[in-house]
């Protein structure tokens, strides 16, 4: 196995060679390009999935701006003539070392993986009529989601009104940051953000928001629940939880800022099916706030992000938790993590990350995350990446004593078709 390895690093070292002097070029054409016309460099922030403002907007749009692709148009009918879809496609080489000292016992493993495709989640897009549009993302999983927009000219701002279900977290309906989440994923950076930790239930997050947003701020009204099947039926609809969420984009010196709170908080009770006492309680109580700074140093594209979050979760018959705690628990982190690109096509990250989780009787359990990452882009939609993380628990299991430390170090290449 350890050929594989060398074989893997040998190999980005060739593609990365190779894409130095390849054409760098705008073919890429996953589904929105398709539809708007623009390279996928307009929407995204040094590479997928970061995204400018030009990326938000679109997005505060419902995803219905159409460039030079063809509409087919009738009375109460406007959409694109073909169906827009991408497939994203990534194949990963990882290494993990974990070693563990549990009752003063240490251990250790090394785990070898060659994933062929690791993911290859197809997305569907795009503009279904002329104030309403859809985005789905199929993995065959909970990381996947659905979103139908609608959104209306007000003057400068844009309102809509999204139903969405997926497992990006209780914000999704409207987020446009970088920091966490669908668009944090760059170098797995979305792994170390706090607020990454406690966004979602187990089983994803639905519901509905309703938005109002221009180039300055966006500002949503979300109820949401869990996004499975546990919550008898109908009976979802009574355990909708509210949460507030408020993003500010403003431009200082050239550089493009962002931050922002959120805040959701709220507990409901489910009955059985009929009548009878509660079986199950779902239960939110999240609060956050984000920042990212993306401009220029020199000639160099950089980037940096940012979150503190904290979270609680009470002690309940059959809990279903939308901040992924259990019964007793009360989270806080932090992360901070910046990127550059010193040369075209080339992205450098480094990021940290901590949080600690306390639980009654029990010792507090402190987690440390360092990540480090460099990527190749060969076309805009075709990317070698390099990324190696190390994550640090102490009182692993909330047992005195108890300590574990994972490093991972993995090679990816993605393409998006």
């Amino acid at each position: 196995m350890k050929k594989i390895i060398f074989s893997a690093a040998a190999f980005a070292v060739v593609a990365v060679s190779t894409a130095v002097v390849a054409p760098t070029t705008s073919e890429a054409v996953p589904a929105f390009a398709r539809q708007t016309g623009a390279a996928c460099a307009s929407c995204h922030f040094q590479a997928f999935p970061t995204l400018t403002s030009f990326g938000a907007a679109f997005k505060h749009g419902a995803f219905t701006d159409v460039g030079e692709q063809a509409l087919t148009e009738d009375d109460g009918l406007s959409i694109t003539s073909v169906l827009n879809m991408s497939i994203n496609s990534r194949i990963r080489f990882i290494k993990e070392q974990t070693t563990t000292v549990t009752g003063g016992v240490n251990a250790s493993a090394t785990l070898n993986m060659l994933q062929m495709p690791d993911e290859t989640p197809v997305f569907i897009g795009g503009r279904i009529g002329t104030n309403t549009g859809a985005f789905f993302e199929y993995t065959g999983g909970v990381a996947g989601g659905w979103q139908l927009f609608n959104s209306f000219d007000a003057g400068d701002y844009k309102v809509g009104l999204n139903m969405f279900n997926g497992g990006f977290g209780w914000t999704w309906g409207l987020e446009t940051s970088n920091v966490y989440s669908q668009h944090g994923g760059m170098h797995q950076g979305k792994n170390i953000a706090a607020e990454e930790q406690v966004m979602a239930a187990a089983n994803g997050n639905q519901g509905v928001t309703a938005y109002i947003a221009n180039d300055l701020i966006a500002a949503s009204v979300v109820l949401t629940t869990d996004g499975g099947n546990g919550l008898n039926g109908a009976n979802a609809l009574t355990t909708l939880i509210p949460g507030l969420r408020v993003w500010f984009t403003p431009e200082v010196a050239g550089w493009n800022l962002g931050m922002g709170v959120g805040v959701i908080k709220g507990s409901k009770a489910v009955a059985a099916t009929g009548t009878g006492a509660a079986t199950t309680t779902v239960q939110a109580n999240n609060t956050f706030v984000d920042f990212q700074a993306m401009g220029e140093v020199g000639d160099m594209s950089v980037g940096i992000f940012a979150d503190y979050a904290t979270a609680k979760a009470t002690a309940a018959v059959g809990l279903i938790s939308l901040n992924s705690l259990t019964a007793g628990q009360k989270y806080d982190g932090y992360s901070v993590r910046t990127s550059i690109e010193p040369v075209h096509g080339v992205i450098m990250s480094l990021g940290y990350g901590s949080q600690t989780i306390a639980v009654a009787a029990s010792p507090d359990q402190n987690t440390t995350w360092v990540t480090t990452g460099i990527s190749y882009s060969i076309y805009q939609n075709f990317e070698v990446a390099l990324t190696h993380q190390i994550q640090s628990i102490n009182n692993n299991g909330n047992v005195a004593g108890d300590t574990s430390k994972v490093k991972t170090t993995m090679l990816q290449v993605e393409a998006v078709m």
